[in-house]
């Protein structure tokens, strides 16, 4: 859970002890992963990401484009439309607040997440428990509530970054977590479904 709040998610091929010390600090989470996301990890990771289930490849391949060519304020904006578009398809109608329209983002990600746990015992399974908390430990961080727009936050936020009020630098840190998140999310759903 405590990785997620500070923006990552599981990687890839590393062992599962990776995420059992709690990093201790953001700055401390960062380095550890950062010795990991390198650039050959980074292509592996888009390979994965093209394999799997439900990714909308020519939108994912855009993001890997922009972000081979350092464009990581767009890059950061793809990814979180990819990440809100699977969110959004995975929603049953009876689902919603309002039964009009589908919610996004980090409310989208509670409703189908709590639906999967309730419907596969997730919590049961100590794998898919610990990959649960994660993602939306993770999701709630990068999906806060913006605060009418005063909200201070080291890790990436899409309200901030989406409606132009983000007042630092996109950072390819940024970028490297929401393709984890992206490829996490989307092995997630493909392993449940």
């Amino acid at each position: 859970e405590t990785w997620g709040k500070y923006g990552w998610t599981s990687i890839p091929d590393e062992n599962i002890d990776f995420f059992s010390i709690n990093p201790g600090s953001l700055k401390d989470a960062n380095v550890i992963a950062d010795k990991v996301t390198n650039k050959t990890f980074m292509d592996d990771l888009f390979k994965l990401t093209l394999n799997i289930n439900g990714v909308k490849k020519a939108d994912f391949e855009e993001a890997v484009f922009l972000y081979s060519n350092k464009k990581y304020k767009s890059c950061a904006m793809m990814l979180f439309s990819l990440i809100d578009e699977r969110l959004i398809k995975m929603h049953k109608k009876e689902e919603t607040y309002s039964k009009k329209r589908r919610s996004t983002g980090a409310v989208a990600a509670r409703i189908v997440l709590r639906r999967l746990d309730k419907e596969y015992d997730l919590h049961k399974k100590l794998f898919c428990g610990l990959t649960y908390c994660n993602l939306l430990s993770c999701i709630n961080e990068f999906f806060k509530d913006a605060e009418d727009f005063k909200l201070k936050t080291a890790v990436i936020n899409r309200n901030l970054l989406d409606h132009g009020m983000m007042t630092r630098r996109v950072l390819q840190r940024d970028c490297k977590q929401l393709f984890l998140l992206y490829y996490n999310m989307l092995e997630f759903f493909d392993i449940i479904e």
